[in-house]
């Protein structure tokens, strides 16, 4: 049942060494570039895969689903996974309202008001792509961390960024090379990441018609689902329908709720902007 699940985590690991490869490999502006763009979209990926997790759609053990999770997915995105369940459960137990801590850091935040101003959109657009919104990633780290020690909090927040430069100077013996594939990391989470998950978030749970309805899915073309909903994660009304069912079932389910795209002419955001 979640053979598909391993092979997705299995997808992202690949092409996340496939671009650092290629970047160590022709080592110039255009290949870095292009590692920051896969390595964003493939940590968004990762989220989803630690997303399932949390409700154990990884494998039929907790432990070694936690164990696995935790290795493969949150660490990389210095996260706890331990904390990050908690958080996301009361997420679902509490949606939409004011003990919902997803919702919290968007209530009575203009950036997440919508409808909105075609002009004011892109401006929150181009802060996150220049890393002035850097606080909205770096906010769930802190949370999902901050019962811990402070050793534990700081290698569980820094600790990959030393074993990727560890890794990548390894294989190349190239202190540059490996400090460029580290900057290219930090770089894709806090620029290119945050306005993937705006945009997921948005599609989730952003400018619903009446309260009644939580949350709405989005199927998405090729290029969204592989930058913004990836894995399915889309179906996201199908997901709170039905949370123990892994993403790739949802697929195969009836949505009433289903937005065919993001962008476009009939797109959410054509919708959402005004």
């Amino acid at each position: 049942m979640y053979m598909r699940n391993h092979l997705y985590i299995l997808f992202d690991w690949i092409f996340i060494i496939l671009a650092i490869f290629g970047f160590n490999y022709y080592y110039n502006v255009l290949s870095f570039f292009f590692m920051v763009i896969i390595l964003a979209s493939r940590m968004h990926a990762l989220f989803s895969d630690m997303h399932e997790a949390s409700h154990g759609n990884l494998f039929k053990n907790s432990k070694i689903n936690t164990i696995f999770s935790t290795i493969f997915c949150s660490f990389p995105l210095g996260h706890n996974f331990h904390y990050f369940k908690q958080y996301h459960l009361m997420h679902h137990r509490f949606l939409n309202t004011e003990f919902d801590p997803s919702f919290l850091p968007m209530r009575n935040n203009p950036e997440w008001n919508f409808p909105m101003s075609k002009k004011q959109f892109m401006k929150i657009v181009i802060r996150d792509l220049i890393g002035l919104n850097f606080y909205t990633i770096s906010y769930y780290e802190s949370v999902y961390k901050k019962h811990n020690s402070t050793i534990q909090y700081l290698f569980e927040r820094y600790g990959f960024y030393l074993l990727l430069f560890m890794l990548n100077f390894a294989f190349t013996e190239n202190v540059s090379k490996s400090l460029f594939v580290l900057l290219s990391w930090v770089f894709a989470k806090y620029t290119l990441l945050v306005l993937f998950v705006r945009l997921r978030t948005i599609a989730e749970h952003s400018g619903l018609e009446n309260e009644e309805i939580k949350s709405r899915d989005v199927k998405g073309n090729f290029l969204e689902n592989f930058f913004i909903f990836p894995h399915h994660v889309g179906l996201h009304s199908l997901h709170h329908d039905f949370p123990h069912k892994p993403s790739y079932i949802h697929k195969e389910l009836e949505s009433k709720k289903l937005t065919s795209s993001l962008f476009g002419n009939q797109g959410l955001l054509t919708q959402l902007l005004k």
